[in-house]
């Protein structure tokens, strides 16, 4: 039996069983997080305060400073978020061996003041984070042989009541409901990134909607209690 954490990298684990004339069940489970961490209405004047996010709004993504995460496409995509929300400004946390590069494309196009890289945020801050953003944006990508299987900072998002815009590649599918939590963009285009962004960032009540929605998408499904039940079907039902 392999276990599978999106629909995407079932498909993929099939077609590798496939080359190999192997004949394994598969079985999909989604990931989640723990709702009683990730959740609305914590307080963020220390973290912004401690990371200067004054201002805004603020457009977060959490991740590994990887390219497939789309960090860099989402910097070239603020150029035209700024032409019509011009005081938009894109906070990024995480560590990563790309950290130098993004930093310097960030340079590159004019972004110095725009653009906040953190570093490693502990997880005790992470969830105050997520409050202090007015949008969660996780635009990752297929790139060489790269690509999201899940993404639980989607869904850590979620819990928090932040709206989510995603790249509409790998497991990223399964981690947000397109139209229902967030929306689904292009993640290989600057343009289509932009586009979704400006369309939230125009509309504070679909915002709301979306986060309400995602809240309870985790509460009731994107959570690790749901996880471990579905795994522990799984083993009662192959056991027999």
């Amino acid at each position: 039996m392999i276990v599978a954490i999106s629909r995407w990298t079932a498909e993929l684990a099939q077609r590798v069983l496939e080359l190999l004339d192997l004949h394994i069940p598969i079985q999909t489970v989604p990931l989640g997080t723990t709702p009683s961490h990730f959740r609305p209405g914590i307080d963020a004047r220390a973290v912004r305060a401690k990371y200067g996010l004054n201002g805004g709004p603020w457009l977060l993504t959490v991740a590994r400073l990887e390219w497939h995460k789309g960090i860099d496409t989402v910097m070239r995509a603020l150029p035209a978020i700024r032409a019509v929300h011009p005081n938009t400004r894109y906070v990024i946390a995480g560590v990563g061996d790309r950290r130098a590069d993004l930093e310097r494309m960030a340079q590159a196009l004019d972004l110095g003041d725009v653009v906040r890289f953190l570093g490693a945020v502990s997880d005790d801050e992470l969830p105050a984070l997520y409050n202090a953003a007015d949008l969660y944006v996780g635009a990752s990508r297929r790139y060489d042989l790269l690509a999201e299987g899940f993404g639980i900072s989607l869904v850590e998002a979620s819990a928090c009541g932040l709206a989510v815009v995603g790249g509409r590649s790998g497991g990223v599918p399964d981690a947000v409901r397109e139209g229902e939590t967030g929306i689904l963009v292009d993640p290989d285009d600057p343009n289509a990134v932009a586009a979704g962004i400006n369309e939230l960032l125009a509309n504070p009540e679909r915002r709301k909607e979306l986060g309400a929605a995602g809240r309870k998408a985790v509460e009731t499904y994107y959570n690790w209690d749901r996880v471990v039940k579905d795994l522990i079907h799984i083993d009662e039902r192959y056991r027999r």
